[in-house]
């Protein structure tokens, strides 16, 4: 297959699954051949390095689901901001900035999507003005949810799922909404904003990072920092909490 063949069968499958930004996804992979052109490779060499274009259009696709029940995990070490929106439309919007494209893996099943590197032993440098960006309908219920980032920023209007689990290095994480079964939150030097939590079980681990919590409904919270402030507004049927040089305040309100 060579170039032209290669952009003519992507467009054709861009169409076919109705993919926003068609010519922005042409345009790129054009230039993608144009340069490997001129650093002397084949067109099957581009392609390899490229993927097919069933590949591409997986990336870019935009998934529509009904009344799905759906696990979402994504693992971003290259510094980028994740932001999770509700939206009115069903289904599920997947975005990356085009300088994640060729290095996280977007897998979409039936009752998962993973989006993690392709290859856990690349050189990660620093992408932060890059973005992952998740829109999901009313359609769409998450059953486990799990969120790791180094030093990128989260941004989260609402999520209501089975099991949460949000892990940052020195990135901030701000939440409108979080509601689960259960919710672990863990943190180095990033904080972690919360405007309202409801949950059975929290367990929040920090070291200098700090975690806000405006309004929760807890049954049963463990709660340990080394240096960083826990602070904690709302209803906490049980709690244990330790601490070194930071600070845990919980206020309480009555139900």
């Amino acid at each position: 297959m060579n170039k032209q063949e290669y952009l003519n069968k992507l467009e054709e499958l861009l169409k076919a699954d109705n993919i926003e930004n068609i010519d922005s996804i042409i345009e790129e992979a054009s230039q993608k051949f144009d340069i490997g052109s001129m650093a002397g490779l084949s067109d099957d060499e581009i392609i390899a390095d490229l993927g097919s274009p069933e590949e591409i259009v997986r990336k870019n696709k935009k998934v529509h689901r009904e009344n799905k029940v759906l696990d979402i995990e994504i693992a971003d070490p290259f510094s980028s901001d994740i932001i999770i929106h509700e939206r009115s439309e069903n289904g599920i919007d997947i975005r990356l900035s085009k300088e994640l494209k060729d290095k996280l893996n977007v897998v979409i099943s039936d009752d998962k999507i993973s989006i993690k590197p392709f290859n856990q032993l690349n050189h990660y440098r620093n992408l932060r003005s890059c973005e992952i960006n998740v829109e999901y309908g009313p359609n769409i219920t998450f059953n486990n949810v799990s969120l790791h980032t180094v030093s990128g920023d989260g941004e989260i209007d609402s999520i209501r799922c089975r099991n949460a689990n949000i892990e940052t290095v020195s990135g901030d994480f701000d939440i409108n909404s979080l509601e689960a079964e259960s919710v672990v939150l863990k943190t180095v030097s990033g904080d972690i904003d919360i405007d309202e939590l409801k949950t059975n079980v929290c367990t929040i681990t920090t070291v200098s990072g700090d975690v806000d919590i405006s309004s929760c409904s807890i049954k049963s919270l463990v709660a340990t920092t080394i240096s960083g402030d826990i602070d904690i507004t709302g209803v906490v049927n049980s709690s244990k909490c330790s601490k070194i040089s930071g600070d845990i305040t919980i206020n309480h309100e009555d139900e």
